[in-house]
């Protein structure tokens, strides 16, 4: 954090990004540049913005104004773990509006343990990627190593490494959702992943 005066302090929102992507490079990962817009779970959710320029112009007291304010910059946008702390994975008021505001790109279909079925044809009819991530608060090693686990993936079929080869084929819907001995998505491509991986 940068402070301008004792009072007042300046927090760069960047910089998780900044260390991250550098660190990243060390050992050949691509980081992609991401905030999350997070407010209650049942009124209104979680979402990632990915590959985003800058996460200090994004914060908005309403989270629609934020999730616009990623757009602008060129963010692809996730609806996180929709079934989360819910009893229901059908659409609230708030969830409907995003959606209907295209501002959505993609779901996750898999979060740690969980698996959203439903959300999986949300996906294929809405045209959106699906994703799985491991949330992980701990780590890999306590929530995954220990109960001889892979981590969650998203298996994303790019052309190569680089952001703008991630961010084309997240874009096209080229990824599947890899989490507990499940894969999800789209058939074709389940079926083409399937064939390139077995003799």
């Amino acid at each position: 954090a940068k402070a301008s005066n004792n009072k007042n302090p300046k927090v760069d929102f960047n910089l998780a990004n900044t260390i991250s992507t550098r660190e990243g490079a060390k050992y050949g990962l691509t980081v992609i540049p991401g905030a999350e817009v997070t407010r209650n779970a049942v009124n209104i959710g979680h979402y990632n913005a990915l590959f985003v320029k800058d996460v200090n112009t994004i914060w908005n007291e309403d989270a629609a104004e934020a999730i616009r304010n990623a757009r602008k910059q060129g963010a692809v946008i996730m609806h996180n773990h929709p079934g989360w702390s819910r009893t229901t994975t059908d659409m609230n008021e708030f969830e409907k509006k995003v959606y209907e505001e295209k501002l959505i790109d993609g779901v996750e279909i898999m979060n740690g343990q969980e698996f959203y079925p439903r959300i999986v044809t949300r996906a294929s009819e809405l045209g959106l990627f699906v994703a799985a991530n491991t949330d992980i608060h701990n780590t890999t090693g306590r929530d995954y190593a220990m109960q001889n686990q892979m981590r969650d993936m998203t298996l994303i079929m790019a052309k190569d490494k680089s952001l703008a080869s991630l961010k084309e084929a997240i874009l096209a819907r080229r990824t599947l959702a890899y989490a507990y001995e499940q894969i999800a998505g789209e058939e074709k491509l389940l079926k083409d992943f399937f064939g390139a991986c077995v003799e």
